[in-house]
């Protein structure tokens, strides 16, 4: 039977743990003029923190865990959670080398003070494992996943709600921010757990379904993602106006596998639904394709570019959502780019334009095809 008991842990990612000033102050056993400087360090880092101004709020965090090493050495809970605000602080700013150091060395402060498996460290974890991934060390990230994972499995169970939403967590950042091949395992698992506990109308399990859709996707393993977008769409569609954009997304994969699989024909009703739902959720571009392919350089050319180069074609699109009367308006480079990107453009799906709910043809659409230049050879 599928545990549902609320999550006690801090599940949002970069959030960080804010420090209660009170409980600081009353812990420091320092001189009062040593605890008065950080509290005025604290409140700034913290007032500066919640109004989501990191650069100034840097060296602020920097400053308090100073302070609270000084005052309580590095095995102390305090110390830990200052040096967790600094990691985090790292993050939000982008300096993801910076903050996974710190990250490693906030674990080791957290394992220090709670034990290696205490529940204090599974939002350390799950954040170090989100820094190891932006800054390209998906292997690294996985395995704080996983560590995350079995403090998960040991306060839950491998079969809880619990476990399975956070494998999903794990697998979604690890293939949004990375497109890492790990995150097969984690969106398995939670695909698997959310089958077997919730069954497969559940939205939770059709979400789960989608996101391993969309792995094999990513992959091109268009015949293992066909089934699992197919059997998650009536279910996120029926889940109310919220979960619309996601039926969207997961129309637009269901396209790309179509037309992947030289099988347009079945991309068609998906582009109606898209532009049914698009207008139902009120999408302000519509005219973006749906479907598109990377145009191929021309090779003689790509041998002899010294700059970018870019193409605008102009087109219309019929009520089917195909490409029809491309020509090429505007060329940067010689002709061979001219017909690499007519090409290209010839090829993209969109959702077609709709009169009184009904479909209908879009005119004089342009779309611009760019070509960078080439990094030289060595």
């Amino acid at each position: 039977m599928i545990t549902t008991r609320p999550l006690k842990l801090a599940l949002a990612m970069i959030t960080g743990s804010l420090l209660s000033l009170g409980h600081m102050t009353n812990t420091f056993a320092q001189e009062d003029n040593d605890v008065a400087v950080f509290n005025e360090v604290y409140r700034n880092y913290r007032a500066l923190s919640e109004q989501g101004n990191w650069e100034e709020a840097l060296p602020e965090a920097e400053r308090a865990l100073e302070l609270g090493l000084a005052m309580n050495g590095e095995e102390h809970r305090n110390t830990a959670a200052l040096r967790y605000n600094y990691s985090i602080n790292l993050l939000q700013l982008n300096r993801t080398a910076e903050a996974a150091e710190q990250f490693a060395a906030t674990l080791g402060s957290y394992r220090a003070v709670y034990g290696n498996d205490a529940e204090e460290l599974f939002p350390v974890y799950m954040d170090a494992g989100r820094a190891q991934v932006l800054d390209g060390d998906d292997n690294g990230a996985s395995g704080y996943f996983r560590q995350a994972m079995d403090i998960i499995e040991g306060i839950y169970g491998d079969n809880s709600f619990e476990y399975a939403r956070m494998s999903l967590e794990c697998g979604r950042i690890l293939l949004d921010e990375a497109r890492s091949p790990n995150a097969r395992r984690f969106l398995l698992e939670s695909q698997d757990v959310f089958n077997a506990t919730l069954g497969a109308d559940d939205f939770n399990s059709a979400y789960a379904s989608y996101y391993l859709g969309k792995f094999y996707v990513n992959t091109d393993d268009f015949r293992r993602a066909e089934p699992l977008l197919l059997a998650s769409l009536p279910v996120v569609e029926n889940n109310g106006e919220d979960s619309l954009p996601t039926a969207v997304a997961i129309r637009a994969m269901l396209v790309a596998v179509f037309e992947e699989t030289s099988r347009s024909e079945e991309s068609t009703p998906h582009l109606l639904a898209i532009a049914r739902l698009a207008a139902e959720i009120g999408d302000e571009d519509p005219v973006a394709p749906i479907y598109q392919t990377a145009a191929e350089y021309p090779s003689r050319a790509a041998r002899q570019a010294t700059e970018d180069h870019s193409v605008t074609v102009e087109f219309d699109i019929d009520a089917e959502g195909f490409v029809t009367n491309a020509q090429v308006t505007q060329n940067t480079g010689e002709d061979a780019y001219a017909q690499a990107a007519l090409e290209s453009v010839e090829r993209y799906r969109y959702a077609p334009g709709l009169i009184d709910g009904e479909p209908a043809a879009r005119e004089n659409i342009e779309y611009s095809v760019r070509f960078p230049r080439p990094p030289p050879r060595r």
